[in-house]
């Protein structure tokens, strides 16, 4: 391990102002020591932990849209147009433009935690008067910090792991956990069961230590409706909690890790705390949000297109369109879609298209096509050229303040995954009537199917775990598009897979672990 545990993310390049929680403020370059002179110090450097995440090399294109979901077969990809993702998609993983997009997700994560390592250690030596809100103010930055440092350690985990077993969890692992700053001797082949005690140990202190900000009232109001969540306006540490590793955000990543760890019935439970947060009328996360997005056909007008009110926990980077060159994998021309994307001359170059494989994803193994029906194809799928179907996640408006509230939140974590991970967890232990209800139901929100029986539908039947595994890809193929975590349930599950060559197959193991990179490895 040569470079990355000596390099701390260029905190002076992330300094916000006081009065903007995600503006950049670029200052002179500081010391360490100076940054930590202050309570706005902290901060910064918080916030640029998670200003780094929204970067390119993780949510803001390859762990969502980008080298992601290309490993989950997810796009129609020109191998000359787009050599690097179509050999991703072909598992060349030792491509050289592969392992450059694989070394830049592996040194901007480990440079994350470096970050939260240097953080975690000045803020628990920190005397609480260098903070304007006193010790809660210093347990909630230290508390992110964890949580921030668990949950980058575990996505490097899910990326260049093995595969998850509960009878393999004693199976060592390529990837380090580095809880120190600096160090030089990381803690290398761990098990995975290790490993992931680790990260849960760092998600339960965060925990802890943020509980006492987002457990109170004024805290529950923070997170209870997508405007406090996301569009509040304050500007401080306290607001716009949706961006922030928060109490309940924490919980939703336990329920994650929880599952890959084979922690079934912990996993159940979290999950369910998040889905029930609110009661079953006035949920704080809704999974039936789609409304704000139906009989708008103009796609520059539409609004939520990232679905908020589900939305558990986002980063967001308002430079996203330029850094991850949105255009080139989304245009958006006048001919499909209502106008020309921001900057652009309104010419389509369909080869760089990431075309979503529409017919594939939403034919139902029983009910057949069901893309007339299913909302995540009818409003968050347009067509390019009127005829290409690409995301419309990624859709980029030419009015500012909607391309504002759709384009720069990256999802990270839903309350969908909450459902699908209850759904699993029932189907595991044999009840596969509360599984089927459960994807029933997330399917009704959907579109496709009314259990109450007040209109027709069809709703999907599960007799065995086959069923299950079946039919929770089929969904989460639709739910995840371009999101990048459905190739971490090919990995979990192992079902077969329509790959870009055609063949139907489950993934090899060679396949779905990734080697880290060669200068990193012990």
């Amino acid at each position: 391990m040569k470079k990355i545990y000596i390099a701390v993310i260029a905190l002076q390049m992330f300094l916000v102002s006081c009065n903007d929680w995600l503006e950049p403020n670029i200052e002179d370059e500081i010391t360490t020591d100076q940054m930590y002179q202050s309570g706005d110090g902290y901060r910064a450097v918080l916030n640029g932990l998670y200003k780094a995440m929204g970067k390119s090399p993780l949510y803001g294109r390859e762990l969502s849209f980008g080298f992601l979901d290309c490993l989950s077969q997810q796009y129609k990809l020109d191998e000359k147009a787009m050599p690097t993702y179509f050999n991703a998609a072909c598992f060349q993983y030792q491509n050289k433009d592969v392992r450059a997009v694989l070394d830049g997700i592996w040194l901007t994560a480990y440079n994350i935690i470096a970050s939260a390592n240097d953080l975690i250690q000045h803020g628990e030596q920190a005397s609480p008067e260098v903070f304007k809100d006193g010790e809660s103010e210093r347990d909630l930055i230290v508390g992110e910090a964890y949580a921030c440092r668990a949950l980058m350690h575990f996505e490097m985990l899910r990326l260049f792991g093995p595969a998850p077993d509960t009878k393999g969890m004693g199976e060592k692992v390529n990837v380090p956990y580095v809880s120190s700053f600096p160090t030089v001797q990381p803690e290398a082949n761990l098990t995975m069961e290790a490993f992931l005690n680790k990260c849960i140990e760092d998600l339960r202190k965060g925990q802890k230590l943020v509980a006492s900000t987002d457990t109170t009232e004024d805290g529950l109001k923070r997170i209870k409706t997508v405007t406090e969540r996301f569009y509040s306006t304050e500007g401080n540490l306290y607001s716009g909690r949706g961006y922030h590793l928060n109490y309940y955000a924490i919980e939703a990543l336990l329920a994650r890790v929880y599952l890959y760890a084979g922690k079934y019935e912990d996993a159940a439970r979290s999950a369910k705390y998040i889905c029930e947060l609110g009661g079953e009328y006035t949920p704080y996360f809704n999974d039936a949000q789609f409304w704000m997005l139906e009989g708008v056909s103009d796609w520059n007008k539409k609004d939520g297109l990232r679905l908020p009110y589900s939305l558990i926990f986002a980063v967001n980077n308002k430079d996203v369109f330029e850094e991850s060159d949105i255009s080139s994998y989304f245009p958006v021309d006048s001919r499909g879609s209502g106008g020309e994307q921001p900057g652009g001359d309104g010419e389509i170059t369909t080869s760089q298209l990431l075309v979503i494989d529409r017919g594939d994803i939403f034919n139902q193994r029983i009910n057949g096509d069901e893309s007339m029906q299913d909302y995540r194809s009818t409003l968050l799928i347009y067509n390019v050229g009127g005829a290409i179907p690409v995301s419309g996640k990624w859709y980029a408006s030419t009015d500012a303040a909607i391309r504002a509230k759709n384009l720069f939140m990256l999802p990270v974590l839903r309350v969908s995954e909450m459902s699908y991970i209850q759904a699993e967890v029932s189907a595991r232990n044999g009840d596969y009537e509360t599984a089927t209800r459960i994807l029933n139901q997330l399917r009704n929100n959907r579109g496709i199917w009314d259990p109450i029986g007040e209109t027709e539908g069809n709703p999907i039947q599960i007799a065995s775990w086959e069923d299950f595994v079946r039919e929770l890809v089929a969904d989460a193929r639709r739910e995840w598009i371009s999101e990048g975590q459905l190739f971490y349930l090919y990995k979990r599950l192992g079902p077969k897979v329509k790959l870009i060559t055609g063949e139907v197959r489950t993934l090899k193991r060679e396949e779905i672990t990734i080697p880290v990179p060669e200068d990193q490895r012990f």
